[in-house]
């Protein structure tokens, strides 16, 4: 991709712009309840849409320091 391109049509949930399409968003998180019960309680889902900057700068340092989001460039070099 060249780096901006169309608007992905999505809100991030953090700061609630447009979300453009680039190497890098638009991103999903996931959240899963009930990941842990027993398979006789239903498991439900909700995705949010967002920027990976949003979410890279909302983040605890302790937590990020843990995941892969520094690997991926926001400049799209």
């Amino acid at each position: 991709m060249d780096g901006h391109s169309e608007l992905s049509g999505l809100s991030c949930c953090f700061c609630n712009k447009s979300i453009a399409i680039t190497d890098t968003d638009p991103c999903d998180i996931n959240i899963l309840l009930n990941w842990d019960k027993q398979p006789n309680i239903k498991k439900r889902n909700q995705t949010f849409w967002c920027h990976l900057e949003c979410f890279r700068e909302r983040l605890h340092e302790k937590v990020s320091n843990y995941l892969f989001v520094d690997l991926l460039s926001i400049d799209d070099e």
